[in-house]
């Protein structure tokens, strides 16, 4: 994996919107970004139909064609096209389109079902986005993606996060953690607002201070617009400002480390991280008395509570009752 790169974030900001996507492109390569990345949303693979944003996830869907000439049209212009995957077949959509790279959000960093077909895919890069995520569950899943080109993103989506927010002590943390892995880089993903100015760059530049090897930073195409995420984006010539100071930065970075052992989450990632977990639900619907398998389990985001988090841990399991497609399984439906 490339080091020292910046990566423009349209996460969900091109709305499922081809034209507007490939506008994004054009104006992360004018911003002298490195790379470019959208969140490829299916939205029956993330959350279920009663969750807060299953609308928004179902109007960001766009066919693989569009997906492949996004693909195509990147190459052409020189950047580098990256991906958000949330399951199965968003992971199959990248390998359908050769891609080098895509990111774990922190909602799948501890779905191990996930995570699995990304060990057996041919996608070898992975960015691991680790906001509201304790250290066991970033070590868990660094050790199962071990044979891959890991860059793990520090840094969490509170929209925008404040200064407070950032903890940027964690990335010399997490290099000294993983120092004896040379496949493991930390990166950084900003969300600080999206002033023009000293401010849309001194949390970045702090973080390239503290050792940070990638940044990613949302851009937009006009913040008066209000486009998904706009509220820590930057418009194409910030981006551009943004990305000259940056690599002026790690131009006169020393190569100082220095060793943190304090891993500790805020109240408001501790608040993100219950507000992205998934909950085991039923993938389709299953009889009083049947076993729970990989074939009738999934995890999803749900607007109903659970109390389940993990697939293998009940696997084999019977049920107490008859559970319907999308609804929650709770150890109260199993047997003991």
């Amino acid at each position: 994996m490339k080091k020292r790169i910046i990566i423009a974030e349209v996460a969900q900001g091109y709305g499922g919107d081809f034209n507007l996507a490939k506008l994004f492109i054009a104006a992360a390569k004018s911003s002298l970004a490195d790379a470019i990345k959208f969140q490829l949303v299916i939205a029956d693979e993330l959350a279920t139909k009663n969750y807060l944003h299953y609308s928004l996830f179902k109007s960001l869907e766009m066919s693989l064609s569009n997906w492949y000439n996004l693909k195509c049209y990147s190459e052409a212009i020189g950047i580098e096209l990256i991906i958000d995957i949330f399951g199965s077949k968003s992971l199959q959509t990248a390998e359908k389109l050769q891609l080098h790279s895509i990111k774990l959000h922190p909602t799948d960093l501890t779905n191990t079902t996930l995570i699995k077909k990304i060990i057996k895919s041919p996608i070898n890069n992975v960015f691991l986005g680790i906001g509201g995520s304790n250290l066991p569950a970033v070590e868990s899943a660094v050790k199962l993606l071990r044979l891959k080109n890991i860059c793990i993103m520090a840094g969490f989506q509170g929209y925008p996060t404040s200064f407070a927010d950032n903890e940027l002590y964690r990335i010399n943390m997490l290099q000294a953690k993983f120092s004896s892995m040379k496949n493991i880089t930390v990166g950084f993903a900003d969300h600080e607002s999206g002033n023009s100015g000293l401010s849309a760059k001194e949390i970045s530049a702090v973080a390239i201070g503290n050792g940070a090897e990638i940044l990613e930073k949302h851009l937009t195409i006009s913040s008066i617009m209000k486009l998904e995420d706009y509220e820590s984006a930057l418009n194409p010539d910030q981006f551009l400002d943004y990305s000259t100071s940056m690599r002026k930065c790690w131009k006169a970075q020393s190569n100082s480390k220095r060793n943190f052992h304090n891993y500790r989450l805020t109240k408001k990632e501790l608040q993100y991280s219950q507000d992205i977990k998934r909950i085991l639900v039923a993938d389709k619907n299953i009889k009083k008395g049947h076993k729970l398998t990989i074939q009738n389990t999934v995890l999803k985001r749900s607007g109903d509570p659970g109390d389940i988090f993990s697939i293998e841990s009940v696997l084999g399991k019977q049920t107490k009752k008859e559970i319907s497609k999308d609804t929650p399984i709770r150890t109260e439906d199993l047997r003991k």
